[in-house]
């Protein structure tokens, strides 16, 4: 990272998204409280008990694993440099976007809130656990790629032929400005170079 990097937090989860990431803990949680019964009271290695545990314990484990990716594709940081835009995911690599394919930055309300559910046609997303995370099909705008925290939030990032990006820096104002400068520092550059 050089001294001209800037780096924004994601924002916080929204209401939505802590709600749906402690629902789907809680029923995973639930849903072991009956292979609990079954192994106190001894009736676990006995017929119907064991199929009804391992079932039970198998959609648990599902809940789990689908905690443990939705954590590890949330967004953490977004890094402003030179060149690039980097979205640092908890565990996940990195994405990394050239600005050169960056055509224009703007906060969004238009998407906040429950409008996003309204307008989207959902394709490989997480819509609520750790955060919002995947492809999605706006009507009308066409096809988006979530890497957010925050429905309120919303920093939209299109780029040349390909999907937008919704991000969701805690101070969506500063980071486009930040973003919109970075824009114009690389255009004078490249304008430069070719004078």
């Amino acid at each position: 990272m050089t001294t001209t990097d800037q780096r924004f937090e994601a924002a916080a989860l929204d209401q939505y998204a802590r709600q749906v990431t402690m629902g789907v803990a809680l029923l995973g949680g639930v849903l072991l409280l009956p292979v609990l019964f079954l192994y106190l009271s001894g009736l676990l290695l006995r017929g119907v008990g064991t199929t009804g545990a391992l079932l039970a314990a198998g959609i648990a484990l599902a809940l789990l694993l689908w905690l443990l990716l939705s954590y590890a594709a949330a967004a953490q940081r977004y890094t402003i440099g030179a060149d690039t835009l980097v979205i640092k995911r908890r565990w996940l690599r990195a994405i990394r976007v050239p600005l050169a394919s960056v055509v224009a930055v703007m906060p969004t309300t238009q998407l906040a809130g429950d409008n996003v559910r309204a307008l989207g046609v959902r394709r490989v997303l997480n819509f609520g656990v750790f955060g919002y995370a995947g492809r999605i099909t706006l009507e009308p705008y066409g096809g988006a790629y979530f890497c957010a925290t925050n429905r309120g939030r919303l920093v939209v990032v299109a780029r040349v032929q390909q999907q937008a990006l919704l991000l969701s820096p805690e101070r969506p104002q500063m980071f486009v400005e930040a973003l919109r400068a970075a824009l114009m520092q690389r255009g004078a550059q490249e304008r430069d170079s070719r004078a």
